[in-house]
């Protein structure tokens, strides 16, 4: 795949995703059916889960989604008040939406950026040149941690 193959499938996954968002959900409620429920293959752990049966119970609570997201609002413009409020929504109404419930917690393990990722290959273009293309996986990942976690910890070692 691509570098803009890849970033395109970062988008879809990002789209997708936001049926976990309740105020997504009730201001697109008339728009939402098991076709879009069904798009939530892209997303690899979510498609797995259960073999598969996760998406087929996201399908079938979906009439639940609905009915507890409807009339939900949140504040877009502060992240923090954003997920306080998505998170709480999900608090209070976990026996309510059924599968959804539990595959919030994949959906919300996710990072919307590849930042993550372009730090650590940065990291290790930092710790490791050319020269240490064949370092055991071992000594890359201790190195890695150590580095990182110092990094983390500042001066409090």
């Amino acid at each position: 795949m691509t570098h803009g193959g890849a970033q395109f499938a970062s988008y879809a996954i990002c789209r997708v995703l936001r049926l976990f968002d309740p105020s997504y959900v009730a201001e697109h409620e008339a728009t939402i059916d098991s076709a879009s429920v069904r798009e939530l293959a892209l997303v690899v752990p979510l498609a797995m889960e259960r073999g598969g049966g996760l998406l087929t119970d996201l399908e079938r609570d979906l009439p639940l989604l609905l009915a507890a997201a409807h009339g939900f609002t949140a504040d877009h413009g502060s992240v923090d008040d954003f997920t306080e409020s998505v998170l709480g929504w999900y608090k209070n109404h976990s026996g309510e939406v059924g599968a959804w419930a539990e595959a919030s917690l994949i959906a919300f393990s996710f990072t919307p950026s590849s930042a993550a990722a372009e730090r650590v290959f940065s990291l290790l273009k930092a710790l490791f040149g050319s020269n240490q293309d064949m370092a055991l996986a071992d000594y890359i990942q201790g190195s890695m941690m150590v580095r990182y976690n110092g990094t983390k910890r500042g001066t409090s070692f």
